[in-house]
């Protein structure tokens, strides 16, 4: 999750051709977004309650007083946010609300069909990349709205592919996520149809020149993620937990080929 404000303030350099610098507040930063995605999992653990495996995250059997370290996790982050960037801290401070609101047992929105997609959408496609960017001062521009836009789309398909076979597990907690409500291999319809449509805007306008043409050479790449996903409509009950990670590494591998060849075709001008 620290990649995301990373990436986040070299776009901001990138896009108001500034050059690099406040790297010790930089530094503040990602730790505060790794305690705040540390805290958040924490969270979350407290109210599942459970020992099944997550993306990224094998089996294991949930501590007591978990939601205590989530809770000082979150709180650790935004001090540290806070003291880089006064920006960035807000954006901690909002993030960990949503944590708080997303995993606590009296409002529980993970379980909800609206606010725990919203939840996600805001605090990883708005507010994790709104604490990189502020470190650079650049004033965000018409394009970076669009980009922003565009990351957001897709971070929402990406938490809807995380969950695609978590179906048994969200109904028995009463949740009513997606997966519940339509079933894996529809929630991985509605998944890829979010971040398909998230790649295929941003390749029609770098065909239109609003991005550098050279990056074009990395969307074969998302279309081989892509394939995965294709393959994993076929999965009984959603598949498993490794099915989600190939994508998503596919995906991270596309967005890492896409952003080196912005620099070079930037390096080049």
């Amino acid at each position: 999750m620290a990649a995301i404000p990373l990436y986040a303030y070299g776009y901001a350099h990138w896009e108001a051709d500034l050059v690099a610098g406040r790297g010790g507040d930089l530094l503040l930063v990602l730790v505060a977004w790794m305690l705040l995605s540390a805290g958040t999992m924490w969270l979350n653990a407290g109210l599942d309650q459970t020992d099944a495996s997550a993306v990224f995250a094998r089996p294991t059997t949930v501590p007591r007083g978990i939601r205590w370290f989530g809770v000082g996790a979150l709180a650790l982050s935004v001090a540290l946010a806070w003291a880089a960037e006064r920006t960035s801290g807000l954006a901690a401070a909002a993030a960990a609300l949503l944590s708080i609101l997303y995993s606590h047992p009296r409002t529980a929105c993970k379980g909800h069909p609206l606010f725990g997609p919203l939840v996600n959408a805001v605090g990883y496609g708005v507010l994790s990349p709104m604490a990189g960017w502020a470190l650079s001062g650049a004033r965000p521009t018409p394009r970076a709205f669009v980009t922003w836009g565009l990351w957001t789309l897709w971070m929402l398909g990406a938490y809807f592919a995380a969950q695609v076979f978590q179906a048994e597990q969200d109904a028995a907690r009463g949740y009513r996520t997606l997966v519940v409500t339509l079933g894996p291999a529809r929630t991985l319809g509605v998944a890829r149809g979010c971040m398909n449509t998230a790649v295929a805007l941003a390749a029609i306008l770098t065909v239109g020149g609003l991005y550098p043409r050279l990056t074009l050479l990395a969307y074969p790449l998302f279309l081989w993620a892509d394939a995965h996903a294709r393959r994993w409509h076929a999965a009984p009950e959603g598949g498993g937990a490794a099915r989600a990670e190939q994508l998503l590494r596919r995906m991270l591998a596309g967005g890492i080929a896409l952003g080196a060849l912005a620099y070079l075709a930037y390096w080049f001008a």
